[in-house]
């Protein structure tokens, strides 16, 4: 009966011992799985700052119009301060799970004409670039101030712009 007892208690330990292995690999592969995603996210996505720069100057030539009625962009005033790479928690339309979409947040100045013929200088944006197709969808804010509180915030353009090199 005392080696039955002691049988049992060993192979308990070493099935206590056996499951903190499992944990222990599954914590491994579940960082290795991270570590890859996040190396996929840059390679969808261009990773210079030359590219977001000539991409949005491009955009911002064509299209600024459109996206904030009624201003005008001022050719060349354009510049990248920084670029991120993060993901978009998104929920399809077909599942009650989240899937993470690929983003690169860029944040910049730029110069435009407002819609009563004013001159803004050294005005921030921020542009939101992921991958659609074979181009990139662009959405752009801009950061406005309100006439009589001069509290400023962020303004949503009216449209996405489609982008292919």
């Amino acid at each position: 009966m005392k080696y039955y007892h002691f049988f049992l208690s060993l192979a308990l330990i070493a099935c206590m011992l056996s499951c903190g292995k499992e944990k222990d690999n599954a914590a491994e592969q579940s960082k290795e799985i991270q570590e890859t995603e996040e190396v996929d996210i840059e390679t969808i996505l261009p990773n210079t700052k030359t590219f977001y720069a000539t991409m949005l100057e491009d955009i911002f030539c064509e299209h600024y119009s459109d996206i904030f009625k009624g201003s005008e962009y001022k050719e060349g005033t354009l510049s990248i301060i920084k670029y991120e790479f993060i993901q978009e928690e998104k929920e399809p339309a077909d599942s009650t799970a989240t899937e993470s979409v690929p983003l690169v947040e860029v944040v910049g100045s730029h110069s435009y004409k407002g819609t009563a013929g004013y001159d803004l200088s050294g005005q921030k944006f921020k542009a939101f670039v992921k991958v659609e197709g074979k181009g990139y969808l662009v959405r752009v804010f801009r950061e406005s101030t309100q006439v009589l509180s001069n509290k400023s915030y962020w303004e949503e353009g009216s449209k996405s712009v489609h982008y292919e090199e």
